[in-house]
């Protein structure tokens, strides 16, 4: 039901909350989680939900990763681009890449891609490490102005952060 698109937002938002509860029995909790709970993730995943990838890495120590790794190396990259303003002419700062076409916006366009979100569940840990070496933690940036990227990183890890941070 989770996955279906064809039935109500409300019906399938409690489908995917009675899966995860499921899923999540076990602590404090009476019972054994639902052995199931990952591949229906996965198939809801799969039927265009992003929302459900936490769960995923979550549920599953192993599989959960390598899922991630699989659908960040076959899902489209957002451009490279600069999200801020440029001069006057319209040019990018030196050292930046050309400034995005019109209407682009970073935070609603790039960062809503498939590839942005599981390169943050797969990464967010890596960056957070670098910022913390090179800046005593996250840095503060201004305005309109991307976080620096932290010198270091996997090459990977660098474009993701490039596109997406």
């Amino acid at each position: 039901m989770a996955a279906d698109a064809t039935l109500p937002e409300h019906v399938r938002t409690n489908a995917m909350l009675a899966l995860t509860g499921a899923a999540e029995l076990g602590g404090s909790l009476e019972g054994k989680p639902y052995a199931r709970a990952f591949d229906l993730l996965v198939q809801v995943h799969e039927s265009g939900n992003n929302y459900v990838l936490h769960q995923i890495i979550w549920l599953d120590p192993e599989r959960g990763p390598a899922y991630l790794q699989d659908v960040f190396e076959r899902s489209e990259r957002p451009p490279l681009c600069y999200w801020g303003h440029g001069d006057p002419l319209g040019n990018p700062p030196p050292g930046r890449p050309p400034v995005c076409d019109e209407g682009y916006q970073h935070w609603r366009d790039a960062r809503e891609t498939t590839w942005c979100r599981v390169g943050e569940l797969l990464f967010e840990g890596i960056v957070a490490e670098a910022w913390e070496r090179m800046y005593g933690g996250r840095p503060a940036s201004a305005a309109g102005e991307p976080l620096p990227v932290p010198e270091g990183l996997p090459e990977h890890v660098d474009d993701w952060h490039r596109r997406c941070g």
